[in-house]
């Protein structure tokens, strides 16, 4: 093997080690949206004529937030990359587009609106894992917790939005709790 040739084998190898390296995201996104699923996932059996309002506020503002959070991390953390937050931001505003696509399916009569609920959480769930297979794994327990509050949701009656809020927010606190030792830890 010529000088040139281990070189850019080097190279290649440290690359590879540098791209799986990416740290987690920072832990207060995952307290953020902890406390904002407890909340907004609690109102159907708490003040359920609020829940579209708050979603339909804290769901943008929530991706806005998260976005600066990141990029804020990701600084501090001296890896900042172009490519992999544009890989974050597209699918989370890739999903928030798909709930709201959704949700035109509901406003145009197609289907009945205690429909949307589950599905949007079936749509975040979905988005959750893809996200823990791809970008960032400490998301798959709480979209996996988010598959089982859908089956709450389909088997429970009784308070069973503020039962799926318990089950992602614990999720979500979990990842919170994993991220700040990992970073910490690094």
């Amino acid at each position: 093997m010529s000088e040139i040739e281990r070189l850019e084998s080097d190279l290649t190898f440290v690359r590879g080690v540098v791209s799986r390296s990416a740290p987690p995201g920072p832990a207060l996104i995952y307290w953020f949206w902890a406390i904002v699923c407890a909340i907004g996932f609690s109102l159907p059996d708490f003040a359920p004529q609020r829940m579209a309002t708050f979603w339909m506020i804290v769901g943008p503002a929530g991706w806005l937030l998260s976005m600066f959070l990141g990029y804020r991390h990701a600084k501090r953390v001296g890896q900042l990359d172009a490519r992999e937050g544009a890989r974050h931001l597209a699918h989370w505003g890739v999903m928030l587009v798909t709930i709201g696509l959704a949700a035109l399916l509901v406003r145009q009569g197609h289907v009945p609106g205690e429909v949307m609920g589950p599905l949007a959480i079936l749509i975040v769930a979905f988005s959750y894992v893809l996200a823990g297979l791809h970008l960032d794994k400490f998301l798959l327990l709480p979209g996996g917790l988010m598959f089982v509050g859908y089956g709450v949701l389909l088997f429970v009656d009784d308070f069973s939005w503020t039962i799926v809020g318990a089950l992602v927010a614990i999720g979500l606190a979990c990842a919170g709790i994993a991220a700040g030792r990992t970073v910490d830890d690094a």
